[in-house]
């Protein structure tokens, strides 16, 4: 099926890579130069990189992330040993603290980007009985990250959960 998508900004970009993954002939167009010069950049910078290069080294970060977690007591992950097939994102909390609370620490004292809550899923989280502390801390790990922001980001959770380890 041929299909048009006017519109390359959050919803029809998605849109249309979504047609185009089920067979689709797409053409998507928008009237914004900078932002079709800004994809046309992207493309050509993932083209170039490649896909089994971005997600080899995400994937390795993600590992050395989890890993890293995993070690420091007083935090709970929530995902799958095995990281085959796995996207490059992360979901823990510090053990006693709301999701809120444990990524603005993050933020303001470490610099270091998160997100927090129920991330659009809170069956999810239902499920996961993380509900009752809004949610948990979301690191999403992307090809600009290096292993110097894994390290830290291991580093500030540690910090956090034995601050709140003294605290209870």
């Amino acid at each position: 099926m041929k299909s048009s998508v006017v519109g390359a900004g959050y919803v029809g970009l998605v849109t249309a890579s979504c047609l185009a993954e089920a067979g689709n002939n797409v053409v998507c167009v928008d009237s914004d130069e900078e932002k079709i010069a800004g994809l046309k950049a992207g493309l050509e910078w993932v083209e170039n990189k490649g896909l089994e290069a971005i997600h080899a080294h995400e994937t390795a970060l993600t590992r050395m992330l989890r890993d890293g977690l995993a070690e420091i007591e007083g935090v709970t992950l929530y995902c799958q040993d095995d990281l085959t097939d796995h996207i490059s994102v992360l979901l823990c909390n510090v053990d006693g603290m709301e999701a809120l609370n444990t990524g603005t620490l993050l933020d303001v004292d470490y610099n270091i980007a998160c997100r927090t809550g129920l991330h659009c899923a809170p069956l999810v989280h239902d499920q996961l009985g993380t509900s009752e502390i809004h949610g948990g801390v979301r690191f999403g790990i992307g090809p600009f990250n290096t292993e110097a922001h894994i390290r830290a980001a291991i580093e500030a959770v540690a910090e956090i959960a034995e601050m709140q380890r003294k605290r209870t």
